[in-house]
């Protein structure tokens, strides 16, 4: 199967792909076919990017990054209809901007997220991602001492 940094790329890619066939351009038939397929590809994407987070992240670390990766899609789902609105007003009632905006920013990420991200956590263990402290046995709550 391919890994999680490879998923993150492919459903972004295919969100950015499917978010074309929603601009005026596209034909008529294919705009509401294209929105359910942007929301299913959209949704797979993010699952992906909150399990990647929850595993490359050592145990001390893991609740604050899944609790920040869940706090920017939550942001993102505020912040998006009035960007929307926003764009419908000022292009005189195109959608256009906006999903050009969306295009953009999917495709990025999907170029983007196969060189910057180099940590694959697919099919791995918890114990293996991350890094345990010898000295504490990796006890919940343990922290190790500075020496003076």
């Amino acid at each position: 199967g391919i890994g999680h940094i490879q998923a993150m790329s492919v459903t972004a890619l295919a969100s950015a792909l499917c978010a074309v066939g929603m601009l005026e351009a596209a034909p008529d038939l294919l705009s509401s076919p294209m929105a359910y397929c942007v929301k299913f590809l959209t949704l797979a994407y993010f699952i992906v990017v909150v399990v990647y987070t929850a595993e490359v992240f050592e145990a001390a670390f893991r609740n604050t990054a899944v609790g920040l990766c869940t706090c920017v899609g939550r942001v993102g789902s505020i912040i998006a209809p009035l960007m929307f609105e926003l764009t419908h007003d000022s292009s005189g009632g195109s959608f256009d901007i906006f999903l050009l905006c969306i295009i953009t920013f999917l495709t990025t990420v999907g170029i983007l997220c196969n060189f910057i991200l180099t940590k694959e956590t697919k099919g791995r263990s918890l114990g293996e991602t991350e890094q345990i402290d010898v000295e504490t046995k990796g006890e919940y709550g343990t922290m190790k001492e500075e020496k003076a």
